[in-house]
């Protein structure tokens, strides 16, 4: 309902409710209502505009609520609610309004309900007219129903209570904000503020009128005043407010601090005054801040310390607000350092009970390893004060530590529902304080940090020197004084901050707490770095370096280890704790604390724990790795004797679970050993992976910087190699280096000698990893810098002596000399990055010295012991992984030396085995292989003639080696890469001379080895390719074989006579000469060899490719056909079917060379003796193939290729008849080879042997004019692929796609030569073909889906049988030859039989093929043709004999439904037999008649014989009188039978049909009328007439018998 209808509803049911007493509320409704209808039709926008203006109109709702009317309270409070709502109530009825609402608010539940929802919506809409009166009566009735005891509506009091006093505040607010300030609402409110307080303090207000509200509730409304207002309250007048009115309650609370709701509500409104007020209240917060710290430090109740705590978190986190008290007191002299001394007392609080939180139990807590953090970094994914505690027991658990489980799900402070305190866990406190000075430390490292990077070294350094010197300064007036409040923070504080952090991380601490923890004190070791705070930096540095690596490992690990070598007790010196002298003592006795185990058991290996503190360590050299100065020696010490735990610990690592049954908490033991163990690793590859970057970043320090860091590296690395090799004894005390700090405890003192005297005796000499990484690392890094003269020369003679001297020392530990040579390889690599590829004197020593030192890495040949050869095994290999890496580097700069890594490749190859077994010895030749491979594919330019010659020597050793068949394959194909190089080099593409024997090259290739020419090189690597194809491995015999012919054929195109000469003799002839032994010896073995197979059918295909591609060269070359001769002596050697592959790649080769011969343009005497023994060749071929014996499994390529050599030779050169008869004899049965495995169908497509076989067919009739000859392979194919057995259920059919193209193509090759070819036969056994398909009909293969629209080919078949038969008579006639009977008689026989094919389809033929579409108009048009041309012969004598069986065709084609099998028509010869055969009743049967599905054929047959009945020919009258006599005869009987059985039945149609067919001919043609079928129609009528139905039929046939009784016959 919008606002009209509402209103006029509710007045409308006044108007006609109200009676005689209530006449007034009934006037002022109807007037209400005529106002509201001259306005109905405006919006509710405009309605409410016009209802504003009038405050007569609001009188009925008013007067209904004042009088308390029960039934229109309700509605009424709705219409008030929408027009509040809309704003169409006038300002001026609030005054009215508030104190009916008021009235009416104890009516009930739903009344008082609905009253609160107005309230807060008239705030909103009339804001600026709730003056201090309506505020009044708003705020008294919502505190009245707030003490309602109806828990509902005191609920919705109170949250109602609370909107209001926002809403008008935010009112006041938002006009401040927009300098729009109402004074008066501005004094309203601060009254209604000073009242508030007022009623909290005494429990009464008069202005409110209110007696009696809960301080807790009352509190609430001031925390919701400030929190949302505060800006507001930075008035002075607020102010002064919150300072009179306020303060005294929040003190007086704080006095007492009995009632924890009440407690709870004071801290939220202390930590809201402190974070917005702290500079107008600053004498105020400094009292409450002393108070908080007293309370801090005495006795109080946990729970008060826990919401002072939660307070001071809050206060910490802010950091302008840590500015803003330190410019009010720490920073002012005369003040009270209150921040300060809230440090030392939450440093306190931290110290107070190490017990209870697991002081030195190095134990970390199960927590969510889910959420653990990973890494250190500036900031982390939450902080440490925002972790959610999972504590909400009534009693706390017994976890000795702090994690989740000791921390408050709900702060203290947050817990508004609670009257009585929480139990409070001592870790919870401590974990509060330790929040506040990790809040601290990462506010001062943000800044601090942020500052440092983004000024420049000079300026930072004069800031600090004025904040050393307490100066004042104008530069950076907004961030120096920040600077100065967080200098002197630290410089003052930093002691307190190292005891807390120390036993805070000492604790047993959750991992993410732990991390957190790390985190903040990593970054306040980087704040005193930044600051040069040089003894607060080596106390904290010394201190993390003592967690990371702490006595309890290292005296575990030490031989002989001493118990009190620790001999702290877990607790503090409080004299020496703050002392700056003792501070560096205090770090290590602190870091003890950590480390002592009352239990005897020794740690061994690293904890999770001093692997996140290895870690903060590398993060500090990280971030301030410049400025470390000499606290690089305390990081690398750290880190080398990590290092020595590392080596020591199990590869799989677990959590240490040191015992802590004392705790009394199945919570001690860390989390499960799988988790631990990743989380672990994790930090160990982060640990390791941080320390390779910051040794990367040393290359961006200045020289200072790197030198005092190269200094202390140094000095770690000297004390770490020693000598080895003598005797290891324990220093002696006074010979130990000094502690630290020259004070202390004895105890310390002691254990401080003893670990330290144990380090040397702990290292074995296998343990020196970290100092050769430092070395190599700080050499990659520095290239730039080491690369300096001056750095040079003092640096790399003693790095290169040094480690040469290790590795070759057999007497050093293999380890060392393991870890040597890798050094000296890795700054090998890294140095080669200085190579020149200038062509200098300079350079070429350097390079031979280079490569040299490169060389030194090859093993030693004299090994003794087993352990002797791992390590030369090892060494070799880094030798060659480096010299691979050294060639990928600068291969293309060396132009010196490569004999030295030539001779080290083929060392490794050639000796490897030996020294080090097979395994072993296949890995090193594989390592110098990959630099072989390097060398051929990128290097060779960098070659001169010499070291070629060293290449193809090694190249070859790599291709014979045995150790590895793929490294043998891989050289083979490198061998391609040079031979392109090489000739390239070619001044020319000829050779100077021809080369004939191995021995004239070989000794040409080492007498003149600096004058060797690359031709030379050129034929000698053909000559070792040629070697390899006798290799025993099959592969390496295969690729070299590829290799060889893919080089003859892409690189031999333009080679001269002299070349092609020396190809043939040393390569090709030497080939064939090793492939023809290899194959004698398998052909002699009982094995089949395919492998040896596989490498002479390569051979094969690669030679007859290289005559192909060449054959212009080759044929000038000198006794090349001698060399044609041998290769096909070498084919036809091992033609059989034993080796099938061999047999097609023959048949390839012999198709690729008959095909680059039919391309041949320059005919000669040469070329045609080679075609000659080519075609030669194909017949032997031929013969071993098809002939004797076959081989079995051909696949039809073979023959195809085959089919086409023939083709290309009969392209290339003319051959004689008989040559051409003998070809086409081995046609035939390549044609008709039937063990071919690669059968297709061929219905729609040709195959592809079909195709070459028709190409062939072609170019005998085209070039060679033998149609004859292809028209007699036509015939027998076209009876091999209509054959019985061929179109068998079982078989497939195959060459119907070649007869269509031979029926299609038969008419236009034979129209000229058709009689030549009908004289000598070749057409009649054409006929006798095409017969085939015509008489098998509907059983051919019908047409697929891709050519279903065609007609099927026995019609092809038979139209084109009719088209040779027309042509022939055509022929004849033209020559006059008809009279050449035997021509005619043949015909006419083939006519016969094709008219018996036309007419009868075959007797299986619905089996096979769909009857839907018979094509019968082809099969009438085929014997209309036939008939017409054959009826103007039939006088013929040479026909007569075949003219009964050319009539008695058309008779049994005539029948309009199928014959039984049973009952075969009898054609008689005279009239006795006739009769003779009208006495043989036919059986009686039931079966239905089959219609004839041809009745068009049946119809032409019919009128064929009726009309030839009266021929003018007398023998031919004669015979179809008697054979249609015959015809009556049958149909007749066939009638009678049926009737016998069938009875009354209708007749079937096509019976039917037949009757009547035969009634019509015997009524229009009287002559055949005989005695026989008088008989029969007697016979007939009888049958019909025995039932007294009568029908038609019966009619007919009597009719027929009556009208003929008297005629006599013939």
């Amino acid at each position: 309902m919008n606002l009209y209808e509402t209103l006029i509803s509710f007045l409308q049911s006044i108007s006609l409710d109200s009676r005689k007493k209530n006449a007034d509320l009934k006037n002022d409704a109807e007037s209400s209502i005529k106002l509201l209808e001259k306005i109905k039709t405006n919006s509710d926008h405009e309605l409410a505009l016009v209802l504003k203006q009038d405050a007569l109109f609001f009188r009925p709702f008013l007067s209904t609520l004042e009088r308390k009317l029960d039934r229109y309270i309700i509605p009424g409070l709705n219409s008030v609610q929408s027009l509040v709502i809309h704003g169409a109530l006038s300002p001026s009825i609030l005054s009215e309004l508030f104190p009916v609402l008021d009235n009416i608010s104890s009516l009930g539940q739903d009344v008082q309900l609905r009253i609160l929802q107005i309230l807060p919506i008239v705030c909103i809409k009339y804001a600026e007219y709730m003056q201090l009166s309506l505020l009044v009566s708003v705020l008294h009735t919502c505190f009245s129903l707030h003490n309602n005891r109806n828990v509902i509506v005191s609920n919705a009091a109170s949250a109602t209570l609370r909107q209001v006093v926002i809403l008008v505040f935010d009112h006041l607010d938002h006009e401040t904000s927009a300098q729009r300030i109402n004074n008066v609402l501005f004094s309203d409110l601060l009254t209604i503020f000073s009242d508030l307080c007022a009623l909290i303090s005494s429990g009464n207000s008069e202005l409110l009128k209110v007696n009696g509200i809960s301080e807790t509730f009352g509190l609430e409304l001031i925390e919701s005043i400030l929190v949302n207002h505060h800006h507001l309250f930075e008035r002075t007048e607020f102010q002064d407010s919150v300072r009179k009115d306020l303060l005294p309650i929040i003190t007086a609370s704080l006095a007492s601090m009995s009632n924890f709701s009440v407690a709870l509500r004071v801290a939220r409104i202390l930590s809201i005054l402190f974070q917005h007020h702290t500079a107008s209240l600053s004498i105020d917060v400094e009292v409450i801040l002393s108070f908080i710290i007293s309370s801090l430090e005495n006795s109080e109740a946990p729970w008060k310390k826990a919401l002072f705590l939660e307070v001071l978190r809050c206060l910490f986190t802010n950091s302008e607000l840590i500015f803003i008290m330190y410019s009010l007191f720490d920073g002012v002299e005369g003040r009270k350092p209150i921040i300060s001394k809230l440090i030392t007392s939450l440093n306190r609080i931290i110290n107070e009970n190490p017990s209870m939180i697991g002081v030195g139990s190095r134990v970390l807590l199960p927590d969510f390893i889910d959420d653990y953090p990973s890494g250190f970094s500036s900031t982390l994914t939450f902080e440490m004060e925002k972790i959610i505690g999972t504590f909400t027991g009534s009693k706390p658990e017994q976890v000795i530590g702090i994690c989740r489980a000791t921390i408050l799900k709900t702060p203290c402070i947050e817990q508004f529902d609670k009257q009585d305190p929480p139990i409070i866990p001592a870790a919870y406190l401590v974990y509060l304080a330790m929040c506040s000075l990790v809040s601290l430390c990462k506010s001062t490292a943000e800044f601090v940090m942020d500052f440092h990077k983004t000024t420049s070294n000079t300026e930072f350094l004069s800031l600090l020197h004025s904040l050393q010197s307490n100066e004042d300064i104008k530069l950076y007036p907004d961030t120096y004084p920040k600077l100065k409040c967080y200098y002197g923070l630290i410089s003052q504080n930093w002691t307190a901050f190292l005891v807390s952090y120390s036993t805070f991380m000492s604790c047993a601490l959750s991992t993410e707490l732990l991390k957190f923890s790390v985190n903040s004190y990593v970054k306040f070791i980087c704040v005193c770095t930044i600051f040069r705070l040089e003894t607060p930096r080596d106390a904290l540095l010394t201190t993390l370096s003592n967690k990371a690596v702490p006595s309890i490992l290292l005296t575990g690990n030490l031989p002989n280890n001493n118990s009190n070598s620790v001999s702290n007790n877990g607790r503090l010196s409080t004299s020496t704790m703050f002392s700056v002298e003792g501070l560096k003592e205090a770090a290590t006795t602190i870091a003890g604390m950590a480390t002592y185990d009352g239990h005897d058991d020794k740690q061994k290996t690293f904890s999770l724990r001093e692997l996140i503190f290895l870690r903060s360590l590398s993060f500090v050299a990280q971030e301030v790795g410049e400025l470390l100065g000499k606290g690089w020696k305390i990081f690398l010490e750290t880190v080398d004797k990590a290092d020595i735990i590392l080596n020591r610990s199990p590869s799989s690592k677990h959590l240490s679970t040191s015992s802590l049954s004392r705790l009394g908490s199945s919570h001690s033991v860390g989390h499960e050993g799988k988790a631990i163990s990743g989380l672990m690793d994790q930090e160990m590859i982060s640990y390791k992976s941080e320390l390779s970057e910051l040794m990367l970043a040393t290359s961006k320090y200045d020289d200072q910087p790197f030198m005092e860091f190269l200094e202390s590296l140094l000095a770690v690395l000297t004390s770490s190699c020693i000598d080895q090799t003598n005797n290891l004894t324990v220093p002696q005390l006074p010979e130990e280096r000094t502690s630290i700090s020259s004070r202390g405890s004895s105890a310390r003192l002691a254990a401080n000698r003893s670990i330290s005297g144990g380090i040397r005796l702990l290292r074995k000499s296998s343990e020196v990893f970290y100092s050769f990484t430092i070395l190599e690392v700080i050499s990659s890094c520095n290239l730039d810098r080491l690369s300096n003269t001056k750095h040079v020369n003092d640096i790399w003679p003693l790095i290169s002596s040094s480690l040469s001297d290790i590795f070759k020392n057999s007497t050093v530990s293999q380890e060392l000399r393991i870890r040597a040579a890798k050094c000296l390889a890795n700054i090998l690599v890294e140095f080669c990055s200085c190579i020149s590829n200038e062509r200098t004197d300079e350079n070429k020593k350097s390079q031979e010295q280079f490569l040299q030192s490169v060389s030194l890495l090859e093993p030693s040949t004299e090994i003794s012991d087993t352990t002797s050869k791992n390590v030369e095994y090892d060494i070799s290999s880094i030798g060659l992984e480096a010299l691979a890496l050294i060639l990928e580097t600068v291969g293309h700069n060396l132009f010196q030396g490569w004999r030295y890594v030539f001779d080290m490749l083929r060392f490794s190859c050639a000796k490897c085995s030996d020294l080090f077994g097979q395994d072993k010895g296949a890995k090193i030749v594989r390592l110098a292989f990959s630099c072989l491979q390097l060398i051929c594919t990128d290097f060779l330019g960098s070659l001169d003639m010499d070291n070629y010659l060293d290449l193809l020597d090694t190249l070859l050793v790599f291709c014979r080696q045995e150790k590895d068949a793929n490294v043998s394959l891989t050289a083979v194909g490198l061998f391609w890469i040079v031979s392109d190089t090489l000739k390239n080099m070619f001044s020319k593409s000829d050779c100077s001379c021809t080369y004939t024997s191995l021995e004239e090259l070989y000794l040409f290739t080492t007498t003149k080895r600096r004058e060797i020419l690359p031709e030379v090189l050129w034929i000698m690597l053909l000559v070792h390719l040629a070697d390899l194809c006798e290799n025993s491995w099959a592969s390496v015999r295969d690729g070299a074989a590829q290799i060889l012919f893919r080089i003859f054929n892409s690189q031999c195109s333009n080679l001269g006579i002299n070349a092609w000469a020396s190809c043939c003799q040393l390569v090709i002839l030497k080939i064939l000469s090793s492939q023809t032994k290899l194959a004698k010896l398998a052909l002699n073995s009982d094995a089949h060899d395919e492998d040896a197979e596989q490498t002479s059918a390569l051979i094969i295909s690669g030679i007859a490719n290289v005559f192909s591609a060449n054959m212009d060269m080759l044929l000038k070359v000198e006794g090349i056909l001698n060399v044609v001769k041998e290769t096909f002596n070498f084919m036809r050697n091992f033609h059989n079917g034993k080796y099938q592959r061999i047999c097609m790649s023959n048949f390839k080769a012999m198709r690729e060379l008959a095909f680059h011969s039919s391309q041949y343009k320059q005919k000669s005497l040469i070329f045609n003796e080679l075609v000659e023994l080519e075609f030669e060749n194909w017949i032997s071929f031929c013969e071993l193939s098809l002939v004797n014996p076959v081989i079995a499994g051909l696949p039809q390529e073979g023959l195809k290729l085959l089919v086409e050599c023939l083709l290309y030779l009969l392209k290339a050169y003319r051959f004689e008849e008989d040559r051409l008869c003998l070809a086409i004899t081995r046609i035939r049965k390549v044609i008709f080879y039937e063990a071919s495995p690669s059968y297709a169908l061929d219905i729609d497509f040709l195959s592809s042997l079909q195709e070459a076989t028709y190409a062939l067919l072609d170019c005998l009739i085209e070039d060679y004019k033998q149609e004859g000859l292809v028209v007699d392979i036509w015939a027998d194919i076209l009876f091999y692929a209509f054959n019985e057995e061929k179109l068998s259920r079982n078989s497939l059919p195959t060459f119907i796609c070649f007869s269509k193209k031979i029926l299609e193509q038969v008419n236009r090759i034979t129209e000229d030569k058709i009689l030549p070819m009908l004289r000598n036969g070749v057409m009649s056994h054409f006929f006798n073909s095409l017969l085939v398909p015509m008489k098998l009909k509907y059983r051919c293969p019908r047409p697929s889906r891709i050519n279903e629209k065609q007609a099927p080919i026995w019609t092809i078949a038979s139209s084109v049988f009719v088209d040779l038969t027309t042509n022939c008579f055509v022929e004849l006639e033209r020559k006059d030859a008809l009279e050449e009977n035997g021509q005619l008689e043949a015909l006419f026989d083939f006519s016969v039989k094709a008219m018996r094919s036309v007419v009868f389809p075959d007797i299986n033929y619905e089996s096979v093929w769909s009857l839907e579409n018979t094509y019968e108009k082809e099969d009438v048009n085929c014997i209309k043709v036939l008939h017409s041309l054959w009826k103007p012969y039939l006088h013929s004598s040479s026909l007569c004999s075949q003219i009964r069986e050319y009539f008695t065709v058309m008779c049994k084609g005539s029948v309009q439904y199928q014959m039984r099998g049973t009952e075969p028509m009898v054609i008689c010869s005279n009239e006795i037999e006739i009769q003779k055969e009208t006495g043989y009743s036919y059986f009686p049967s039931t079966e239905t008649p089959i219609a004839n599905c041809r009745p068009q054929v049946a119809e032409l047959c019919y009128s064929i014989l009726l009309e030839e009945c009266q021929s003018s020919i007398e023998q031919v009258r004669q015979e179809v009188l008697l054979i249609l006599q015959s015809r009556i005869c049958w149909s007749l009987k066939r009638y009678m039978a049926d009737r016998l059985v069938s009875g009354l039945l209708p007749l079937a149609d096509c019976q039917k049909e037949d009757i009547d067919k035969i009634t019509e001919c015997i009524s229009s043609k009287p002559v055949l009328f005989s005695s026989s079928v008088r008989s029969l129609l007697r016979r007939a009528y009888y049958t019909m007439n025995a039932t007294s139905v009568s029908s038609n039929m019966s009619l007919k046939i009597g009719g027929l018998t009556l009208e003929n009784e008297d005629w006599t016959g013939i």
